[in-house]
């Protein structure tokens, strides 16, 4: 039996997560999944530890990921339901004056310190972390552990267009996923005809 981790960066409230688990249900006999969700935001990693606090597969972390290890600010959306919070106080959509304290790791610590053999699984990485996604692209280059990602789940542009003090670094972005050859599938839980299967995708 193959070992798949599925690691959710911007978990939300578990849309992603629990389309996987649907999925899941079909491939037991093939996968020993292990889910790693993780959610800066409290309001919505309270949710998700009420919707998998219990179940066995899922580690859930109150964390952000970014590009220096240590407390971080996160700040709050100004929408009604509090989608799009970002460590990024120039994004459109975030009131700057609306913070929350976080305590986050780069990429590379966060799987040294939390994700079981990582180095021997099958890893599917699904990043929605409003902005700070290049951050994790360059800390799998810095640290060779790019080639230990069988499957990126997201959307290519992610939130970098919307952060004005992100500006400088969209040629970097782009650059670096063509010349690493990043490829990221449609992985969401309301659009269900075109959503990937990750457990079809890795087989």
């Amino acid at each position: 039996m193959k070992k798949l981790n599925y690691i959710d960066l911007g978990a939300h409230e578990g849309q992603e997560m629990g389309l996987v688990l649907n999925h899941y249900e079909n491939y037991e006999d093939k996968f020993d999944l292990s889910i790693y969700a993780v959610e800066a935001y409290t309001p919505f990693f309270l949710k998700l530890n009420e919707r998998y606090g219990n179940n066995d597969r899922v580690k859930l972390f109150n964390n952000a990921i970014t590009d220096v290890s240590g407390y971080t600010q996160l700040y709050i959306s100004t929408g009604g339901k509090k989608y799009g919070n970002s460590l990024y106080s120039s994004k459109r959509n975030v009131n700057p004056n609306d913070v929350q304290e976080i305590y986050g790791y780069t990429f590379s610590e966060f799987v040294s310190k939390h994700v079981r053999h990582f180095e021997s699984s099958i890893n599917v990485l699904k990043l929605n972390i409003e902005g700070s996604e290049l951050s994790v692209y360059e800390n799998l280059i810095e640290n060779n552990i790019l080639k230990d990602i069988d499957l990126f789940c997201g959307h290519p542009a992610h939130d970098i267009e919307k952060i004005p003090e992100l500006n400088d670094k969209k040629g970097r972005y782009y650059s670096l996923i063509k010349e690493y050859d990043i490829k990221l599938s449609f992985l969401c839980e309301s659009s269900l005809d075109s959503s990937i299967n990750i457990f079809e995708a890795v087989s």
